[in-house]
């Protein structure tokens, strides 16, 4: 389409004066009126208002007629709006405005409604949706309140705790990765800076509010599988993932040790006092003590293999957790993209070994400039 458009773009951009006649080998539908060319297609981001509100009625209806069958089957019916794209067309009227919101007021409750009562799973999904939209779009540019408010703990409290609800049917790390995402930006609300000075909400309050919508997209995309979390990651993000997680390791055996000492020191005397034993038996002269010395050493090779087993394994399964939850952190990091670059950003990580080799892992704050306005 861009190589097409280019091709037959004319020199000049303005429209030419309108023909008095429609021609004969020209079959176009009534326009509007006559607009001015642009330089090159435009993307959506650059969409008149009219096409992206057109867009927005479109995605819902498309999103709607792929839940219908869901809806359906289970013996309920939502109706379909029909009346959106033409009461768009007419919304200066305060009565269309009026009408029109009415109207998508009212398909959303029954929606909500239908869907949480066939499955509440998807119910809670739809809420989610709605909840993660409204705290990336519901802040405005003349009242900083409306960022710290809606950023409140009690908001973001509910929205993790559906997060971590879904988790296991959203796509992988999405859910991790958006709950570490809200919580940075949560953190940075209670104390706005610009630049690592305090904000000026004055002037910077419509690059905030901008900044938001854009991650407000982002989690919108995550959570709805069209892009991957760990797609985010660079080569460094894995090695910072890595070097936490041991990180973590050391500090969930310091913990145990602290808590199991005594059984730890009651099972290593044990050991050695068998050890001991078996050595002093396999000394006497009776063909017994070797018998018992053997025993020993077999019961000993048992136990420690049966416990070196069923170890091997737990740790297995604990070694999985913990990268998995170092990969929705190390996502969460990727994916954040606060208003101010230098802020700094705790996700309660484990520190990492502070050996040469820990120290090459740890984590720290890349500094990104932006222009203002595109965060």
């Amino acid at each position: 389409m861009a190589e097409l458009y280019a091709r037959v773009k004319p020199d000049s951009l303005p429209p030419p004066e309108a023909p008095g006649a429609t021609l004969p080998m020209v079959s176009l539908a009534p326009e509007p009126g006559r607009i001015n060319l642009q330089e090159d297609l435009p993307g959506l981001g650059s969409l008149p208002d009219r096409q992206e509100l057109q867009l927005l009625i479109d995605r819902a209806n498309v999103g709607y007629h792929k839940l219908e069958l869901v809806i359906s089957h289970a013996g309920l019916a939502v109706a379909a709006p029909e009346d959106w794209a033409s009461l768009a067309y007419q919304r200066a009227s305060p009565e269309v405005r009026y009408q029109l919101a009415r109207s998508v007021l009212q398909f959303h409750t029954g929606l909500l409604v239908a869907l949480t009562a066939c499955d509440h799973q998807v119910g809670l999904a739809y809420g989610l949706g709605r909840a993660v939209a409204d705290l990336s779009t519901r802040p405005r540019a003349d009242n900083q309140a409306s960022l710290t408010d809606d950023l409140r703990s009690g908001r973001v409290r509910i929205i993790v705790g559906w997060l971590g609800e879904l988790h296991t049917v959203l796509p992988a790390h999405s859910a991790g990765a958006v709950m570490g995402s809200i919580t940075q930006w949560q953190q940075w609300a209670a104390s706005p800076t610009w630049n690592g000075v305090p904000l000026d909400w004055d002037a910077h309050g419509n690059d905030v509010v901008g900044a938001l919508a854009e991650q407000g997209k982002r989690w919108r995309l995550l959570l709805t599988g069209q892009i991957a979390a760990l797609d985010q990651l660079s080569p460094e993000g894995y090695v910072q993932a890595a070097g936490y997680m041991v990180g973590r390791i050391r500090e969930i055996l310091q913990r145990l040790l602290a808590q199991y000492w005594p059984w730890v020191t009651v099972i290593t005397l044990v050991m050695v006092a068998g050890v001991v034993g078996s050595l002093l038996l396999l000394h006497s002269p009776g063909t017994k003590g070797l018998g018992v010395a053997i025993s020993v050493f077999g019961w000993l090779g048992v136990t420690g293999r049966s416990v070196s087993g069923e170890l091997q394994r737990t740790v297995g399964r604990v070694e999985q957790s913990l990268w998995d939850a170092e990969l929705d952190l190390a996502a969460a990091w990727a994916t954040t993209m606060l208003p101010d670059a230098d802020a700094d950003r705790e996700l309660h990580e484990a520190q990492a070994p502070r050996s040469p080799f820990g120290q090459a892992a740890s984590r720290r704050p890349t500094r990104r400039r932006r222009p203002p306005g595109h965060p």
